[in-house]
This record gives structure tokens, C-alpha cells and sequence, in this order.
């Protein structure tokens, strides 16, 4: 989507505040903000004015039934049996094994907890607003790296 030099000139000289919405569903979510961040403050300076935003850690996240969920299913996963059932009747995306998931999400919110002090020029739709994120997130790096393709595919679809 283009910026529209009008959208930020104003006869008025207050400062634009855009809403930016980011999503840890693989770096090029974040590197792509980031880039959107630092050219409207280098083309429009001082007319936008960008938020900090407090990063949701783990450990402050509601338990919900979609958590329970992931947790069950990845703890299922474990079993071959299980595997082969899925992937033989089904079209619902292997999940890695709950401890890697488990070590994911301890690395995430990591990270968040370094830039909790700061903030973030962003809200991220994975980590802060959708309640089995972290545990979204992990999912996806752990079978991106893995090149598990037709596992995120799936999740995709779903």
C-alpha cells in the first residue's frame, strides 16, 4: 500500500500518529515494519509522531481453550501412532513436540523481555493481541527451520 504524501500533509501542524501492526509469523513481517517505521520518519520527520508499545510477555497471557488445545495436540504428537493417523485421514498439520515448542516459546519471550523496557514502534498481532500466539509462533519458526513446508501450508489453510 502506498503513502499518499497527502495523508501526512497537513494545514494543521500536528503530528500523525500511525497504527503499526506487525506479526512475528516470520521475520519478514518485522523487518517490513521496521522499513515502514523508519521511512515515514525520515520522509515526514517531525509531522509523525511514532508509539512505543509495552510487548505482552508469556507469563501474562490468560490460559484459554485454544492454548489447552496446542499444548494436548503437541503432547499427542509425540506418539507415532498419532502421526500416522493424522497424516493418513487427515489434513491437520503435524506439530512438533510440545518440549521444542516448550524451548521456542522460553526463547520468544526472551527477546520480548529484553525490548519490554523500550518497547516497540509496533503492535504485534501474534505476541500481544492473539491469545495462543506465543505458542503460534512457535509452532510456525520451529517447522520453518525445520523446511517443513507442507506442515505450514496446512497451518496456513487452517
Amino acid at each position: 500500500m502506498p503513502v499518499i504524501k497527502n495523508n501526512y500533509a497537513s494545514e494543521v501542524n500536528t503530528p500523525k500518529v500511525p497504527l503499526m501492526i506487525g506479526c512475528s509469523g516470520g521475520g519478514g513481517h518485522i523487518a517490513a515494519i521496521k522499513g515502514i517505521l523508519e521511512f515515514l520518519i525520515q520522509t515526514y520527520g517531525g509531522r509523525v509522531k511514532t508509539s512505543t508499545y509495552k510487548p505482552v510477555l508469556y507469563a501474562e497471557k490468560q490460559w484459554t481453550p485454544i492454548r489447552n488445545q496446542i499444548q494436548t495436540g503437541s503432547a499427542a504428537m509425540e506418539y507415532s501412532v498419532v502421526t500416522g493417523v493424522i497424516s493418513r485421514l487427515t489434513n491437520l498439520p503435524i506439530l512438533p513436540a510440545s518440549d521444542s515448542i516448550q524451548e521456542e516459546i522460553i526463547a520468544l519471550n526472551q527477546k520480548e523481555t529484553a525490548i519490554s523496557g523500550a518497547g516497540r514502534g509496533y503492535i504485534d498481532m501474534l505476541l500481544d493481541v492473539y491469545p495462543a500466539g506465543y505458542e503460534s509462533a512457535a509452532i510456525w519458526n520451529i517447522l520453518q527451520r525445520q523446511d517443513r513446508t507442507s506442515e505450514l501450508k496446512k497451518l496456513i489453510k487452517k
